[in-house]
């Protein structure tokens, strides 16, 4: 083919290649007529950039790996502001049904959906729910991302992403029909931090990718707590022996207590970030405070929840002074722990330590719980009291393989320049001026900060 040349004021030369159908392949997938494929004349190694234009009306071949993925019938999809989820009783119901079919966990409620979105949310959020008959089996709540990018609304206070379905559809399927269809022109879906015990990870298609997000622990309480105990390493145990002994030679009295009642949310969650407030957070600001966006969030979600009988603070004072909190959730014998924290300033006395522990002990005693997760990344502190990990992971899926493979590209040139301070790809003006550049994956960060480590003798 001969090339084209091409200029204008505010693009440097670029060589417009004729293509004829099945005459040129880009990343495997053979380009047709109606592609406008230019290159930026940079030299051989010059990424393929489309032109705007021409993403509004591409002729994709049929892809056979990415149509026979599923035997399931299309959805039905109601796209609704996010908002209808508290006004119509009716999806309140369907989204805990649903919720119910995978895992049934506390934070993903619809009350802790509603408590999210009225104080994180910017009112930009849909709520889409898909249909098989006349029946809801699968509903999400999707944010916008720049353009032609969504992604499930994921404040950091929320371990998962909200997103809850029937048990037997894949996700990737949703995703898929979520992209092509009820949003628009939608370049990408990420449904962020979904985790596998409940939502299998399916393998990677050539218009979809699964990334790692985290890996978290849980604890199994199998048993009895004395079988637990002697499984613990032999630092911990000695750790926890000499540190009660230490509070008992200065006459300090450390003790546990939970408190499940609604009227004692309130100030369980002000003690809670008085404690954190005291640390590392407070200079970060993201320390929970009682007059702040996240303490206004706990309260109202803690509250709720006891009202259900489904909410626990674990604290433990030295004398009458709270050093330790946990912010916990249970619900069908599965505790999950959203928030923990300690004073700073004693913790070679391992007061969150000391708090697990005793935590543990009742829990065992009690034995109506038989599943404790984090959720969190995984700290060193976390393998003192668990051998169990597993990864929590997001799902992208792209409209086309085509965006897929420059959305790599793009990641790996950022990588590349990264490496080399000062250095940028040969096309990156060019693609900087491509809306493309900005339409793919959703980055997200953890912020937790590991427990401290066993004290030294």
């Amino acid at each position: 083919m001969k090339p084209v040349e091409r200029t204008s004021p505010r693009h440097p030369p670029m060589r417009q290649f004729p293509v004829q159908d099945g005459e040129l392949v880009v990343g495997g997938l053979p380009l047709r007529r109606g592609w406008d494929m230019t290159l930026a004349a940079t030299g051989a190694g010059a990424m393929p950039k489309l032109r705007e234009t021409v993403l509004a009306r591409p002729v994709i071949p049929h892809l056979k790996d990415t149509t026979a993925m599923s035997t399931s019938p299309r959805l039905a999809w109601t796209n609704l502001p996010a908002s209808a989820l508290r006004q119509r009783p009716d999806l309140l119901a369907a989204w805990d049904r649903l919720n119910g079919e995978r895992g049934d966990l506390p934070f993903l409620t619809a009350e802790a959906m509603i408590c999210a979105l009225d104080i994180f949310g910017d009112g930009s959020e849909r709520l889409l729910v898909g249909q098989h008959g006349r029946t809801a089996v699968a509903m999400l709540i999707l944010v916008p991302a720049g353009k032609f990018r969504w992604y499930t609304f994921q404040p950091s206070q929320i371990p998962l992403g909200a997103c809850v379905a029937e048990a037997g559809l894949s996700l990737s399927n949703i995703a898929r029909e979520l992209s092509r269809g009820p949003l628009g022109f939608c370049l990408s879906l990420s449904m962020t931090q979904l985790d596998p015990r409940f939502s299998p990870r399916d393998e990677d298609y050539a218009d979809s990718n699964s990334s790692d997000y985290i890996e978290t622990g849980w604890i199994e309480l199998n048993d009895s707590f004395d079988g637990y105990w002697s499984a613990r390493g032999k630092n911990l145990r000695q750790n926890m022996r000499k540190q009660r002994n230490r509070l008992a030679t200065e006459g300090i009295t450390g003790w546990m207590r939970s408190l499940t009642a609604r009227a004692d949310m309130a100030l369980a969650v002000e003690r809670y970030g008085a404690l954190e407030s005291s640390g590392w957070k407070a200079a970060q600001g993201t320390a929970i405070h009682r007059d702040n966006a996240q303490g206004r969030f706990y309260r109202r979600l803690l509250e709720g929840a006891a009202e259900r009988g489904e909410a626990v603070v674990y604290e433990y004072p030295f004398n009458d002074c709270v050093v330790a909190s946990n912010l916990c959730l249970r619900r069908r014998g599965t505790l999950v722990v959203l928030k923990t924290t300690y004073n700073e300033l004693i913790q070679s006395y391992s007061p969150a330590f000391l708090l697990c522990h005793d935590e543990m002990q009742q829990l065992y005693r009690e034995n109506t719980i038989d599943r404790l997760e984090y959720y969190g990344r995984i700290m060193n502190w976390h393998t003192r009291w668990t051998e169990n990990k597993r990864t929590i992971y997001h799902l992208t899926v792209y409209r086309w393989p085509l965006v897929k493979q420059f959305a790599e590209w793009r990641r790996r040139t950022s990588v590349a320049a990264a490496a080399r301070p000062g250095t940028l790809p040969t096309v990156q003006d060019a693609l900087d001026r491509t809306p493309l550049a900005n339409a793919f994956l959703v980055d997200t960060a953890d912020g937790e900060r590991p427990l401290p480590g066993l004290s030294q003798p």
